[in-house]
């Protein structure tokens, strides 16, 4: 890892883990930025197939990776 030698750069090697409301919280503001719509929505959409005809669009495929952390 490079390390910065700027002393106003915070340089945190902890690693934590997401409360379920945290992943949630996390997984609606990329699916609100990327894809305009609520976490919820976007859950509900990716489970009935909305995205089916275009899979592997950029932003889609940035959200649905953050589906583990809100489940």
């Amino acid at each position: 890892m490079v390390r910065s030698t700027d002393p106003q750069v915070v340089q945190d090697d902890r690693i934590g883990e997401l409360t379920h409301e945290e992943g949630l919280a996390l997984l609606d503001r990329a699916a609100r930025r990327y894809l305009h719509m609520s976490a919820q929505d976007f859950i509900r959409a990716w489970e009935t197939g909305a995205f089916d005809a275009d899979p592997d669009r950029p932003e889609v495929v940035y959200v649905a990776m953050l589906l583990p952390f809100a489940q």
